[in-house]
């Protein structure tokens, strides 16, 4: 069946994360330890929530006060300070990659199987950088097509650096970074290195965070919900 567990206000840590965990016991004596996730309710029009990206954070460290950007589906930009996870906020740039490939005119006619092309991809993070018009842009991407500017192999490329681009260029308007200033990325390898060429054209210097984050955040909570 299912487990409700309450998500957690930021600010929060691994102590008040394993606070708001939930333990049960298996009729063999084993112990489950049901993780609560984020909730951040300074985001406006609505509280942000996370389940999952709060421990890779976690793992990473909160020692230093940081910006962590954690690719994915929903991308998570969030901030370390004084020791806690202080805030975050959700892109669904990953989401809406995937539905423009699969149910739009847009992308549709990329070719298949994909095709990565880095300039075409680095041509949309530029475009995105110049341009808040979102809802135009993407439709570039099929006048490019029309116009014999942009082949169907550079199709869904270019459409990744137009949403990644868009990603950057909204989380420095909502104060999330300044031109020249550090975040670490953890989390997603598969997407690290676009986020890296993203991060570069928006002047934004990127660390990478450890591989076993998500294991050793997780270990660190449940220790602490033990005690």
């Amino acid at each position: 069946g299912w487990i409700e567990v309450p998500y957690v206000a930021c600010p929060a840590g691994p102590a008040e994360l394993a606070a708001g965990s939930l333990r049960k016991s298996l009729p063999n004596g084993s112990h489950l330890v049901f993780l609560p996730g984020l909730t951040d309710p300074s985001r406006r029009p609505f509280p942000d929530v996370m389940r999952g990206e709060e421990i890779q954070v976690a793992g990473h460290g909160l020692a230093d006060d940081a910006t962590i950007i954690i690719p994915g589906t929903h991308s998570k930009w969030a901030k370390v300070k004084t020791g806690r996870i202080d805030s975050f906020q959700t892109f669904v740039t990953g989401e809406i990659f995937a539905l423009l490939l699969n149910n739009s005119f847009i992308a549709r006619g990329a070719t298949q199987p994909p095709v990565d092309d880095p300039e075409a991809y680095r041509r949309g993070l530029e475009e995105a950088k110049s341009s808040a018009a979102m809802l135009s842009l993407l439709f570039s991407a099929r006048t490019g097509g029309l116009a014999g500017r942009l082949t169907t192999d550079q199709l869904r490329s270019y459409v990744h650096g137009l949403l990644i681009g868009q990603e950057f260029r909204q989380a420095r308007e909502d104060g999330w970074y300044s031109e020249g200033d550090e975040a670490t990325i953890v989390g997603n390898d598969g997407l690290n290195d676009l986020y890296k060429i993203a991060a570069t054209v928006f002047d934004l210097k990127i660390n990478l965070g450890a591989d076993d984050v998500m294991i050793r955040g997780a270990l660190d909570v449940m220790r602490r919900s033990l005690l």
